[in-house]
């Protein structure tokens, strides 16, 4: 398989907690990264760039945080009008062999665990895939 000579730009912090299985964390995130470098191969070389960010945040009252880890890519010129909403469906793929159950799994073991997964789109042609975990 061609390689996609992607560059991974992150931003974790040493001490980011959260509660979670770790084998399932870890499928998630495979899987994302897998759709990012997947898509990169369609875009120009300055344009494949995963960016994984993550950070916690308070909610009102402090016995309650979460843990946000972001997956963001550019966005194909096939993926422009993709509704990524409804790639969280089973059997439902963009891809050409694709199963489409890649997103849905990802999403059902997170919630497993007390978690969500969302998208969210920025106006710079970007994708952002947004784990969000309980600490």
């Amino acid at each position: 398989s061609k390689t996609v000579g992607a560059k991974i730009n992150y931003a974790i912090p040493i001490n980011l907690q959260t509660k979670c299985n770790r084998v399932a964390l870890e499928q998630v995130f495979l899987n994302l990264c897998k759709n990012a470098f997947d898509e990169m191969k369609k875009l120009s070389e300055t344009k494949r760039i995963l960016e994984i960010k993550a950070y916690s945040k308070n909610s009102e009252n402090k016995n309650n945080s979460t843990t946000f880890i972001e997956f963001i890519n550019y966005l194909s010129d096939g993926q422009m009008n993709v509704d990524f909403n409804k790639m969280f469906i089973p059997f439902n793929s963009n891809k050409e062999n694709g199963l489409g159950m890649g997103l849905a799994i990802c999403r059902n073991l997170l919630e497993k665990n007390g978690g969500k997964l969302d998208v969210l789109f920025s106006k710079s042609k970007k994708v952002s895939f947004i784990v969000k975990l309980s600490i």
